[in-house]
């Protein structure tokens, strides 16, 4: 798509209602009576409601320098991550629950965690800042680019987008499109100018490149989806957006390329998950933000991709381990759904093998969110059935057969090189047996 049909598509979407048909799911207040009162949710909606009982107690842990120094200095990355990823939990529990209840308590935690997350010094991860995490990065730079020089520099910390700096700002800027009107003005204001000027700004920069713009697997999905879901969250004039556009769409593009013609994720199926999924939220936003004129999710590759979570299973839980896959898998259960929607063939797990609102421990607002309003409680799953999938571009054969009426025997083999992202098969793993 050139920047001329890429201009009209946003001019058509501007129209038609402009960022306001962003995400109408999540805004819809049917959507939301549905998930209180319908049974499908109960248990979804307990996990979210024992978070916050339990997260009400507790106060929002800090981000000193003695733990962000220590990945620096030892390597060890848990430390500052633990705390970091706590206050993502808080942010999503909190949201959740004011639209769904809209308590003042809630209301109230979710606006002290909105604060402390725009006090912090970076929202990158230490262990992304190349190794100049303590360093002062005027001191990296040395002297000033002389007039008319443009030169790449180190950035500051605060303006170095990784996935999680995008994926805070997708976060704020999408719960603050849902919850606007139960916030104070200032914490609204305060956020948005965090996210312009951390993420948006930095990207749209004169002498700007990001590493993960050319890669082709998870990073280029993930942090072009936040860059992307802030730009169009609050970008509203349809020149400035479209030329963001148009750069975060030849990032997708590099996504997709790291993909076969046969829809294999060789990341393994968590990356699927993580990469794919984040593509789709983009796709779909994008695609509510141009009132339908821009359908990323169109094409027989895609449909593929959209396939391969399938393939990946074994029997319950187990899926393919190679590349970088756990030995099993728990289901993203609002991509699952979304997906088959769109493709009548995608097969959905059993309920009980679903991601709880937990079990990510990065605790990622977009699959948290979307795990909830992309349901389809008319939807339900089962267990995995006879089946055999060869993706020869991929050299990846996955065969399941009936031993019994209660068991399956499955086999699983990939051939090909070690030159794959995440790739670890030439050191082997432990087999677990079905």
């Amino acid at each position: 798509m050139n920047y001329k049909e890429l201009k009209e598509a946003l001019d058509f979407g501007t129209q038609a209602g402009g960022n306001s048909l962003m995400f109408t799911e999540g805004r819809s207040n049917e959507k939301w009576l549905e998930i209180r009162e319908a049974a499908f949710y109960k248990d979804m909606l307990a996990e979210i409601t024992e978070a916050s009982s339990r997260l009400l107690n507790e106060p929002i842990e800090a981000l000193p320098y003695s733990l962000y120094k220590i990945f620096d200095e030892t390597g060890s990355r848990k430390e500052y991550e633990r705390a970091y990823f706590k206050r993502r939990l808080r942010l999503n529990t909190f949201a959740i629950m004011s639209k769904l209840y809209g308590e003042k308590k809630y209301i109230e935690a979710l606006e002290d965690t909105i604060w402390a997350i725009c006090d912090e010094y970076t929202w990158c991860l230490p262990a992304h800042l190349g190794g100049t995490s303590v360093s002062i990065v005027e001191n990296i730079n040395g002297r000033e680019p002389s007039a008319g020089e443009i030169s790449a520099r180190v950035r500051e910390h605060r303006h170095v987008v990784d996935l999680f700096a995008a994926e805070t700002g997708f976060a704020l800027t999408e719960l603050i499109a849902m919850l606007e009107d139960r916030l104070s003005p200032l914490v609204v204001y305060r956020a948005r100018t965090e996210v312009k000027e951390r993420i948006l700004e930095p990207y749209c920069e004169l002498n700007s490149s990001f590493h993960w713009e050319r890669v082709t697997m998870n990073w280029a999905a993930v942090c072009g989806a936040g860059v992307g879901a802030a730009a169009m969250y609050l970008i509203k004039d349809d020149a400035t957006l479209a030329p963001i556009i148009q750069r975060l769409m030849g990032t997708m593009n590099c996504f997709l390329s790291g993909f076969h013609e046969d829809g294999a994720c060789t990341e393994g199926i968590g990356y699927w998950n993580y990469g794919f999924g984040f593509f789709v939220s983009f796709a779909e936003l994008l695609k509510q933000r141009t009132a339908g004129q821009i359908d990323l999710m169109q094409g027989e590759k895609i449909k593929q991709i959209a396939l391969y979570q399938q393939k990946s299973y074994l029997t319950g839980d187990h899926v393919v381990s190679f590349s970088d896959a756990s030995l099993t898998a728990k289901y993203q259960l609002g991509l699952t759904h979304l997906l088959k929607q769109k493709y009548p063939e995608v097969e959905i797990p059993d309920l009980k093998h679903r991601a709880t609102f937990e079990d990510d421990h990065c605790y990622r607002w977009a699959h948290a969110i979307r795990n909830l309003v992309w349901c389809d409680s008319r939807l339900t799953g089962g267990r995995w059935g006879e089946a055999f999938y060869y993706l020869p571009d991929s050299q990846l054969l996955v065969s399941r057969w009936a031993a019994d009426n209660e068991s399956l025997v499955c086999f699983a083999a990939k051939s090909g090189h070690n030159n794959e992202p995440h790739n670890q098969n030439d050191i082997g793993r432990a087999a677990k047996p079905c």
